[in-house]
């Protein structure tokens, strides 16, 4: 039974139609994120404050990542508001995340999912003054932010390494794999100058139990 080099399966399963493991092959992806937008309002910009429909105005985020929601309030008074945003993540999954805001004045709150398209948002409030004002842009703050990354991986070892470009002066990049959306959390704040190289070799298989009781957030340092 002929062994094929560098695979763990030999020739006649292979032909039998077996499948080959992502690591034993010596492929390295590249994922990069060059300049990424930092507006809070980039999504939907700006709905009344009484409104219960935010009209979204970038259908298709700049990547695939998590979103922010922005409230100002006209009145000085407490507002308990709701924006519901509805679209597909990066692998075109149908996805939902409703992002609540309760507070006096203006105020972000960040979202978590990831959203590679955005089709309709809802809004519900208490107490909603019509010089409100709502806005949907994207997370920028450090270890909040999240991008979702295109290949399904299984668990942080698969990400090898990540490389920060900060107005063009390059260093080591930390971040953190959140496996439940297969994305990346950066150590520092998102800024319009950076750039992130995301090194990473996909080794997630959906059979494999041994990847069931892994932590849902690791580090990569």
């Amino acid at each position: 039974m002929k062994q094929l080099v560098g695979l763990e399966r030999s020739q006649p399963y292979l032909a039998l139609g077996g499948k080959i493991k992502p690591t034993e092959m010596d492929v390295m992806w590249q994922y990069v994120i060059m300049k990424p937008s930092v507006s809070d309002s980039a999504v939907m910009n700006t709905a009344n404050g009484t409104s219960l429909t935010g009209t979204v105005t970038l259908a298709y985020p700049d990547y695939p990542r998590s979103l922010c929601y922005k409230f100002t309030d006209a009145t000085g008074t407490t507002c308990i508001s709701t924006a519901t945003i509805y679209g597909k993540d990066q692998f075109g999954n149908t996805i939902t995340e409703a992002i609540v805001q309760t507070q006096t004045g203006t105020s972000t709150t960040n979202g978590t999912a990831v959203f590679a398209y955005v089709g309709t948002i809802t809004l519900g409030h208490a107490n909603a003054a019509a010089g409100d004002a709502h806005q949907i842009g994207y997370a920028i703050g450090a270890a909040t932010a999240t991008f979702g990354l295109p290949l399904k991986c299984g668990t942080a070892a698969d990400i090898k390494k990540v490389t920060w470009v900060d107005n063009a002066v390059v260093t080591p990049g930390t971040a953190t794999f959140v496996a439940s959306v297969n994305g990346l959390k950066f150590g520092a704040a998102i800024s319009a100058e950076d750039d992130y190289i995301v090194f990473y070799k996909p080794n997630y298989r959906v059979n494999d139990d041994e990847h069931c009781s892994m932590a849902s957030e690791a580090s990569i340092a």
